[in-house]
């Protein structure tokens, strides 16, 4: 979709906020949602746009705590909205498919401490997610779906010895 011209520029107060920056998304996310020429759609896609950049540009622990920081300003939000699905969708194939293994595990695993999971049908109205089905989400993989990641590290182990070997 292309972007149309900024529109107008408000009253007195501070300039527009047009996405959600580096510096202080939070806060960036929150004054979005607040301007009447923002959508609260354009809000959460630009929190998204950050979160995935915290972990993918910062790579380490600091970028992931701002991503978390972030994450946790959005759910809050999408349980007040009650639009649960952008987040719960946000947070299975946005953050856990893309991030629980491999280079980034360590923000999946700062997450799983932060008990930071779906929201449940207790906390919106609009979910239909169980308590049950969030515990398991956040501490599921923690035992069952090792096993792909042990075998492909077995095999990286192989190739090393065949170099030993050698």
């Amino acid at each position: 979709g292309g972007g149309g011209d900024g529109g107008g520029g408000g009253g007195g107060g501070g300039v527009a906020v047009t996405c959600v920056g580096s510096l202080s998304p939070v806060e960036d996310f929150q004054a979005m949602l607040k301007q009447s020429n923002k959508t609260t759609d354009e809000a959460m896609d630009s929190m998204k746009g950050r979160i995935t950049l915290f972990i993918k540009d910062g790579g380490n622990a600091s970028y992931y705590k701002k991503a978390i920081t972030c994450l946790m300003a959005l759910r809050g939000e999408c349980i007040k909205k009650e639009d649960s699905e952008t987040f719960n969708d946000f947070l299975k194939d946005g953050i856990k498919a893309a991030f629980s293994k491999g280079r980034y595990g360590e923000v999946w695993e700062m997450i799983q401490e932060e008990k930071l999971t779906l929201i449940t049908s207790d906390e919106s109205s609009d979910s239909d997610v169980t308590v049950a089905m969030s515990v398991e989400f956040i501490e599921g993989e923690l035992d069952a779906t090792q096993a792909p990641t042990t075998q492909a590290a077995a095999e990286d182990d192989e190739s090393d010895e065949d170099m030993d070997g050698l």
